[in-house]
């Protein structure tokens, strides 16, 4: 039987990284994050689920000051949440280039048809 590409491409990353890949979600609706969460954890990644981009940003940058990052942020484009909080994926992402702890790879996710990519 041949392997399908997903159980490659995640034998691939682990033998690279020596390690389960480490993801965070970030998306301010609870649906979408746990979908997303048991989608990611099924397949064998470390997954973080945070529905706050501002807890999510200093999550980032905790861990990754202590050596342990996430290998993929998954944050949404739109994200409003929490006391009053905005801090959208592409704000989050000009925040962590601005404190140096961008991840290996970040994508921004959109329920919307067109985004405008400042």
């Amino acid at each position: 039987m041949k392997p399908k590409l997903r159980d490659i491409e995640i034998a691939d990353i682990v033998l690279h990284l020596g390690r389960q890949p480490r993801i965070l979600i970030v998306d301010d609706e609870k649906p979408i994050t746990k979908m997303l969460e048991c989608a990611f954890s099924g397949v064998g990644y470390d997954v973080v689920a945070l529905q706050c981009s501002n807890t999510a940003g200093n999550h980032i940058a905790s861990r990754a000051r202590k050596g342990v990052g996430h290998d993929v942020v998954i944050s949404d484009y739109d994200n409003k949440y929490a006391s009053g909080d905005y801090e959208g994926g592409m704000t989050l992402y000009r925040r962590l280039q601005r404190e140096g702890v961008v991840p290996a790879l970040y994508i921004v996710i959109s329920s919307y048809d067109t985004v405008p990519i400042p």
